[in-house]
């Protein structure tokens, strides 16, 4: 069962979460953003950060043609980001 004060973030991560889960990835939300969740749910969420057993390669690849934009500046060090 997920906590009420859980159901928005949840469901705003659930079609990023279903691609990992369908590529047989883990990808789990960390950050302030939970911290926040935990503190004062009412707060705005802002940024959403993950981390996930996928090399950035495959992250890439599975974010690709969702997200509006990815960065790959810091993939050498294991990091893509990507904007909606």
């Amino acid at each position: 069962m997920i906590p009420k004060r859980f159901r928005p973030l949840v469901e705003e991560t659930s079609e990023l979460a279903q691609r990992f889960s369908a590529a047989g990835r883990q990808l789990y939300l960390v950050g302030g953003t939970v911290r926040d969740a935990f503190a004062d749910p009412t707060s705005d969420p802002g940024d959403l950060d993950f981390t996930t057993d996928a090399a950035p390669e495959e992250v890439e690849d599975l974010v690709r043609g969702w997200a509006d934009a990815v960065w790959l500046q810091g993939k050498g060090f294991g990091t893509v980001g990507s904007a909606l």
